[in-house]
């Protein structure tokens, strides 16, 4: 009796302690809200999952040594017992068994000592994280600790996430995932596809177009931003359309290419599906979806997001100053404008220049000022700033014989290159049919003044 008083005591005692005392709870882990799941599915072929639970030991969570290698994207080295794990810049070395853990040579004490259980090695996860600049944030309601990684540099600024845009014939799709983390995967994922530099395919365009032979489709773009939705890089997929591409297609290409600041490459399949499983793993969880449409991301020139569009415009003796601000439309006249360029040609030894008088052949008709920040765009068209990141001066034959073809009538002199280029009649018949399609854009009038 005295001993089953004993044992109902204990008994007692077991039900009142925490869960770990009883029966473990489950700890879950995420990355940057993004929670790992515990079960392989067909369409997440990432290491982005758990075969083992994070364990609590010691009031410290414990992970697999395998969540810091392949999904952080650390080196881990065994030499047993030392465990050494390499992430950028940082080296850090625990050993089994052992509370001293040494960073870039320097010795720091562990909350409690890695150890092996069930097949695994399992490594303090808040240590590893700090260790490798990350926060550790512990729920304890939801047993969860979550990650938050930190902004990684790319082309001179800190991504903060990535952004999708992708096509399905004649609709738009748009994503965003805020996870530094899964952008760093994602953009490690487009990298490691890219082949050799090649031409630009014949035919390619975002409509699709079945005629031509052996078209390419931008089926979509991978926008790499910052906090404040600046464009660090954007990595465009075409895919071929049509059937016996692999009999037809060009020495060197491959059913996807990938254009980067207008150059282009031939781009593995497995890449992009790489890519796109990791795109799973953050839309199965919480992904931050636009639905259809089209969400407005900076044209890049020469790493310059082209943000804001100044337009001016001379009408008779008057002049009016305008400038659009969506960022899509800035990207669609800027494409347009690049694509209308005909051929270069040397400066016209004719008279040009903004007057409209007789020996004027070529008068200057309108300008377009594209540039990272309004406040700039606006100041070059107020003629308080030399110049803009890139601008288009339009100029317009009124008399006599055009020195470079009948094709001349209007020319365009690139300010960024220095440069003249026949405009293509084709794209448009003039340069009145052109201010009818920016008329189409919603604009802000900043300044409207006669000469």
């Amino acid at each position: 009796m005295k001993k089953f008083s004993c044992l109902l005591a204990v008994l007692l005692v077991l039900l009142t302690l925490p869960g770990q005392a009883w029966a473990a709870a489950k700890i879950d882990l995420a990355f940057d809200g993004v929670l790992v799941p515990t079960e392989r599915t067909e369409e997440n072929t990432t290491p982005f999952y758990l075969e083992a639970r994070p364990q609590m030991r010691s009031n410290t969570v414990f992970v697999p040594v395998r969540v810091v290698s392949e999904i952080m994207g650390a080196e881990v080295r065994w030499q047993e017992p030392e465990i050494s794990i390499k992430l950028a810049d940082t080296d850090i070395k625990l050993t089994l068994g052992g509370r001293t853990a040494v960073k870039n040579g320097q010795e720091m004490k562990l909350p409690a000592a890695p150890y092996e259980r069930g097949g695994y090695t399992y490594v303090p996860i808040r240590f590893v994280a700090e260790a490798f600049d990350c926060d550790v944030e512990w729920q304890a309601k939801k047993n969860l600790v979550n990650i938050k990684t930190r902004p990684w540099e790319l082309n001179g600024r800190l991504v903060t996430k990535v952004a999708s845009q992708v096509r399905m014939t004649s609709e738009i799709f748009s994503y965003e995932v805020t996870s530094p983390l899964l952008a760093d995967r994602m953009y490690k994922a487009l990298q490691s596809g890219i082949g050799a530099e090649v031409a630009a395919p014949q035919y390619y365009g975002r409509h699709i177009n079945m005629d031509p032979p052996n078209f390419y489709y931008g089926a979509g773009e991978f926008y790499f931003l910052t906090a404040d939705d600046n464009v660090a890089a954007c990595l465009e997929i075409y895919e071929v359309l049509g059937n016996g591409y692999n009999e037809t297609l060009p020495d060197g290409y491959t059913r996807c290419l990938l254009r980067i600041d207008d150059k282009w490459y031939a781009f593995s399949d497995e890449a992009l599906e790489q890519a796109q499983a990791w795109w799973f793993v953050g839309n199965s969880i919480q992904v931050k979806a636009e639905g259809r449409g089209y969400k407005p991301y900076a044209k890049i020139v020469e790493g310059v997001n082209l943000n804001y569009l100044a337009y001016y415009s001379r009408l008779g003796m008057s002049r009016t100053l305008n400038c659009y601000f969506d960022k899509k439309e800035v990207a669609d006249i800027y494409n347009i404008l690049q694509s209308s360029l005909l051929r270069e040609v040397a400066e016209p030894k004719t008279p040009y220049g903004a007057l409209f008088e007789v020996q004027d052949y070529y008068v200057e008709h309108f300008i377009l000022g594209f540039s990272e920040d309004k406040p700039q765009a606006e100041a070059y068209l107020n003629e308080s700033s030399s110049k803009a990141d890139y601008a288009f001066w339009f100029y317009q034959m009124l008399e006599g014989q055009p020195e470079f073809g009948e094709d001349s009538r209007c020319l365009v002199y690139v300010e960024h290159s220095n440069k003249w280029y026949v405009l293509d009649p084709q794209a448009f018949v003039d340069l009145k049919a052109f201010e009818a399609y920016l008329s189409e854009f919603a604009c802000e009038t900043l300044l409207s003044v006669s000469a």
